[in-house]
């Protein structure tokens, strides 16, 4: 099928990638020329223009932050409506609010068009996998003409039927689920820590007891690392589809007082200066009210249970220390490296007050990505050679069916943030190896046991002697006699791993 692909971020260029390596014809265009130059190499057509891009497409694709970047892609003399050819489809995978998709539905009947609206209610790390989790919505001929596309994009598509803006309004109301969790958790880690209970080890509790989330452990790590990166969802982003939601619950005529009292502790955050963050920053704030809650001395209980004085000659006022400020944890500090001073809100206020001025941050260079280490080519295709220097893959030991050898694995460095996203671990010779998207990296780690120490939050399998597996990284999962599975990680690799450890993962998963 012929395809294009409007919008080359972390999402689009995962996607392409993802279209090609089935077979599809994809064309790639994006506003932002470094975006092209990053493909090259992959067999992606590049377009200098929306009306070049679209021009022989069967699907155009819009994958984009929001409303006004899809509005510039569709609308105009230059725009999608414009060029895309009668009879074809534009998927509009974006994150745009009700209305707008609403508006682009009616356009693209009136042209002659098929639209599709298709948001995802996963990351960028779900897409590199093909993981997504995919809300379709549109006429039904036009969507099974898209299932070829979706299905080669995420695990599963749910069909919402044909009121195409359907799909963003439910997704939006994902989104305020979301953020309300991120909010919940970060009270309740808080809380357990307080009373003297490890924040990683009530998240593994709750997590494994109660939920079996991959989201609330994605999420729930970076609250215990302290580790506001946006791994998964920049807060002004969650913000801006926190409100679409809002809105859309309005015209509704449907209360979300949840979801209202979270977009206010988001706006204040983003007036902190922290909306480039990842929206687990929420915990930094209610970590910051607990210090200073317990500055406050104790609360109105604790203050009625006191004795009452005994009588006689009033005691002379004596002078009120200056109170010890705690040192915060560390991994908080505001993007300019100060400290972020955040005041408990007045209780008869239903907002959230912050008492810091705004943070001047300066402008990154458009689309900069620090990385450590040599700098990439950046018409490279990432992940396709190994680094000079790496060191050949130690052999699998005998009788233990292990990953596929890779003659020349990774040996550099990898951070905190990026090993917890492995999809298994391997032990050999005393050493730990980690597995990302088919690619094995070796680790600081001995054993199994310091990973454990060091991933506390993460939820691991041993699935056999020397492999320890993520459950959340399961592709598929196959059974065999005996109770045992066959299971299929990222970079179409498969373990087979024994009975219990097959009931584990299927528990879970739900499955």
């Amino acid at each position: 099928m012929r395809i294009t692909i409007l919008g080359l971020g972390r999402m689009g260029s995962a996607m392409a990638r993802n279209l090609l390596q089935v077979g599809h014809q994809v064309t790639i265009y994006n506003r932002s020329p470094h975006r092209l130059a990053a493909m090259a190499g992959t067999g992606a057509q590049p377009a200098h223009s929306v009306a070049e891009a679209v021009a022989n497409a069967q699907v155009a694709l819009t994958m984009v932050a929001d409303d006004a970047a899809e509005e510039q892609l569709s609308f105009g003399p230059g725009g999608i409506l414009a060029h895309l050819p009668a009879g074809a489809i534009h998927l509009c995978m974006s994150s745009i609010g009700v209305a707008t998709s609403r508006q682009l539905a009616e356009a693209h009947a009136g042209a002659g068009q098929g639209y599709v609206a298709a948001p995802v209610l996963r990351g960028p790390g779900a897409a590199a996998s093909r993981q997504l989790w995919i809300l379709a919505g549109g006429p039904e001929v036009q969507v099974n003409h898209c299932m070829v596309v979706l299905e080669a994009l995420g695990r599963s598509v749910t069909r919402v039927g044909p009121r195409a803006e359907l799909a963003h309004a439910l997704r939006l109301g994902a989104t305020a689920l979301t953020a309300a969790m991120v909010e919940a958790l970060s009270e309740v880690l808080i809380y357990g820590e307080t009373l003297g209970y490890p924040p990683a080890d009530y998240l593994r509790l709750l997590n494994t007891g109660l939920f079996g989330s991959p989201l609330m452990d994605a999420f729930g790590g970076m609250i215990v690392r302290h580790d506001y990166e946006p791994a998964n969802q920049p807060l002004d982003l969650a913000a801006k589809d926190l409100g679409l939601a809002l809105r859309t619950a309005g015209e509704a005529r449907v209360p979300m007082p949840v979801a209202t009292q979270v977009l206010d502790l988001l706006e204040a955050a983003r007036t902190a200066g922290l909306g480039a963050m990842d929206l687990t920053v929420l915990s930094l704030i209610r970590r910051e009210q607990a210090v200073r809650a317990a500055e406050a001395g104790p609360g109105p209980a604790e203050a009625e249970a006191e004795p009452e004085p005994v009588s006689g000659p009033e005691p002379e006022p004596r002078p009120e220390p200056e109170p010890e400020v705690e040192p915060p944890p560390s991994g908080v500090a505001a993007p300019n490296g100060r400290i972020v001073d955040l005041m408990i809100a007045r209780a008869d206020s239903p907002k959230i007050e912050l008492a810091i001025e705004p943070v001047a941050v300066a402008a990154p260079e458009p689309e900069a990505v620090a990385v450590a280490g040599p700098a990439p080519d950046p018409v490279a295709d990432p992940g396709t050679a190994p680094p000079a220097g790496a060191s050949p893959e130690p052999p699998a030991e005998p009788g233990q069916p292990g990953p596929a050898p890779e003659p020349e694995p990774a040996e550099q460095d990898l951070a905190i943030s990026e090993l917890i996203q492995a999809s298994h671990f391997e032990e050999h010779e005393r050493a730990i190896w980690a597995w990302l998207e088919g690619r094995r990296h070796r680790t600081p780690w001995n054993s199994f046991t310091e990973v454990e120490l060091a991933l506390p939050h993460v939820i691991l399998v041993k699935v056999q002697r020397n492999l320890l597996l993520n459950p959340w990284a399961v592709e598929d999962l196959k059974p065999l006699f005996g109770g045992r599975a066959r299971v299929r990680m990222p970079g179409d690799i498969e373990l087979t791993v024994g009975r219990q450890a097959a009931k584990d993962i299927r528990h879970l998963l739900g499955a």
